[in-house]
């Protein structure tokens, strides 16, 4: 019995595999993505992409359940892509990017499940919010900078990355921070970075 269980486990592992590489080549295919000549996707079940024609994937390309991808409508600056994700990218289930200024992921960049990427932020109507209750966030102008993650990253669980944040080369960011600011190469930083 034990056999037949272990062969029955390795075939269903195949044919997930199979599922989840057949549905990177309907991404690239029909265009939901805009990809490199050399690009291979693997896509697992439940992911969303918004304004996929503004996101560009050079290499391959493994993303983990329920993963979001979005470029929102309003988005500023001309710039052709506004997500770029380098070759020998991998995120797990749950990951989440929402950009309007840019943000740009190096090669061999690691990011673990749960993970927030997020360039910009709704804004208040003022300095001294006063009038926070007369203009619906939805309503607000969008507020933001690029983010820029360099080679070689790794970004634990639960992350979140905020505005202006900029993780150097090498660099490791430990489970549950927030990144704000710039993050040294080759450290693991842990906690909150300075604006």
């Amino acid at each position: 019995m034990f056999v037949n269980e272990s062969i029955f486990n390795i075939l269903i592992r195949a044919l997930t595999h199979m599922k989840v590489r057949l549905r990177g080549f309907f991404y690239k295919q029909f265009n939901m993505l805009t990809c490199g000549p050399d690009s291979k996707l693997i896509v697992h079940n439940g992911m969303r992409i918004r304004n996929g024609k503004k996101i560009f994937i050079k290499g391959k390309a493994k993303f983990g359940i329920c993963s979001r991808l979005e470029v929102y409508p309003k988005s500023t600056g001309g710039k052709q892509f506004l997500i770029k994700i380098g070759d020998g990218f991998s995120c797990g289930d749950y990951f989440h990017i929402g950009a309007a200024f840019g943000i740009e992921i190096g090669k061999n960049v690691l990011i673990g499940s749960n993970v927030l990427i997020i360039d910009h932020e709704h804004g208040c109507p003022n300095d001294d919010l006063k009038e926070l209750e007369l203009v619906a966030p939805v309503k607000r102008e969008l507020s933001g900078r690029p983010i820029i993650i360099e080679d070689n990253v790794w970004i634990g669980d639960g992350a979140i990355l905020l505005k202006g944040a900029h993780v150097s080369e090498g660099a490791i960011i430990a489970a549950s921070s927030i990144v704000r600011g710039r993050v040294k190469p080759r450290v693991i930083y842990k906690g909150r970075a300075e604006h």
